[in-house]
C-alpha cells in the first residue's frame, strides 16, 4: 500500500472551494492572490477557508488551493 492509498477522495471542505464567488477574473485585468493551505488532519480548515473569503475586500479575487490529508476513518469530516 503506497501512502497517498490512505488519502480520502475530495469530500466536504472540497465544497467551499467550488462555490463561486463572484464574477470570473481575466487573468491580468485585475491584481488576485492565491491562498496556499497544506492541511494535515484539521476539520477546522473549513472555518478558514469561510474567514479568508469573508475579510477579503474582493473575494472573486481570491484563489485558494488546498492540500487536505485526512484518516478515511475520521468522522469529523463528514457532511
Amino acid at each position: 500500500m503506497q501512502p497517498h492509498d490512505q488519502l480520502l477522495p475530495v469530500t466536504a471542505p472540497a465544497r467551499i472551494l467550488s462555490l463561486h464567488l463572484g464574477k470570473p477574473l481575466i487573468m491580468g485585468t485585475q491584481e488576485s492572490i492565491f491562498v496556499s493551505i497544506a492541511c494535515l488532519d484539521d476539520p477546522d480548515v473549513v472555518l478558514t477557508l469561510a474567514d479568508i473569503v469573508a475579510q477579503a475586500r474582493h473575494p472573486e479575487r481570491v484563489f485558494v488551493g488546498v492540500c487536505l490529508q485526512i484518516d478515511p476513518n475520521d468522522s469529523s469530516y463528514q457532511d
